[in-house]
């Protein structure tokens, strides 16, 4: 199941996320400092960039539990618009 796959990830995490953490706010706070000293240079925009996407992975089960949870509302919302406007003609 999605749930218990996403809870198992947490757990995991507790263990070996600080490292994963560590680099990933490494990244942005690196990009931040060379951006303020040099705006005109995309390097510390690319650094900022590449820390925020490091999270993407631990990140991924949260995301996809909460895209399943919208898209079934947003097709029940579909599919409820449609049988009501049929029922109205």
């Amino acid at each position: 199941r999605i749930d218990e796959q996403a809870f198992a990830h947490a757990r995991d995490f507790t263990g070996d996320g600080i490292p994963d953490l560590a680099v990933g706010w490494a990244l942005v706070a690196c990009g931040l400092v060379a951006w303020s000293r040099r705006p005109e240079s995309r390097t510390g925009v690319l650094l900022v960039v590449t820390g925020f996407a490091w999270f993407a992975g631990s990140f991924a089960p949260a995301l996809a539990i909460l895209a399943t949870i919208l898209g079934f509302q947003l097709l029940g919302d579909g599919l409820n618009n449609l049988l009501e406007g049929r029922r109205r003609n």
